[in-house]
């Protein structure tokens, strides 16, 4: 579980961050999450502001709130 967790310009490189991982209000901006699993997550109110997310998994998502890499709110999966 992430809840929380300021992960800005972390190197999250081909990550497993699934299986429902908890990413309620994590910040993620600017973090590379190249190749990153994220089936499951829930990212309720989490920030990807600038993220890099190029090849990522976001399959079966939970978005609420979520900013996404342009800066901008959604509450449905935009990857």
């Amino acid at each position: 579980e992430l809840e929380g967790a300021v992960l800005t310009g972390a190197y999250l490189y081909y990550a497993s961050i699934n299986n429902g991982t908890n990413l309620y209000i994590a910040d993620l901006t600017s973090a590379n999450l190249t190749g990153a699993n994220l089936t499951g997550a829930m990212l309720h109110h989490a920030d990807f502001t600038d993220a890099i997310v190029t090849d990522s998994d976001f399959t079966d998502t939970y978005w609420y709130n979520t900013i996404w890499t342009d800066g901008v709110s959604y509450n449905e999966n935009q990857a």
